[in-house]
């Protein structure tokens, strides 16, 4: 939680690489490829939204409005 309610910049630089079994090897702070990091947002959505509501200079504003926009593309 303590990672979570107090970021404004967050470090999006990623490697992934596809292990010869077919699985993801991903490499990086953040990705909505690794689930441990989906289930922290998914699980401190609302704190998250509420603090980075009107901070357009928050990396957490955008993280919350990509993820909003991937949960209606994947319900659509």
């Amino acid at each position: 939680m303590n990672a979570v309610k107090s970021f404004n910049n967050i470090s999006f630089d990623e490697k992934i690489t596809v292990k010869p079994d077919g699985s993801l090897d991903i490499q990086g702070n953040f990705s909505f490829l690794n689930p441990d990091h989906v289930s922290a947002i998914l699980c401190n959505y609302s704190r998250v939204k509420e603090d980075s509501w009107d901070k357009f200079k928050s990396d957490a504003y955008y993280l919350i409005q990509d993820l909003e926009n991937l949960v209606d593309a994947a319900l659509a």
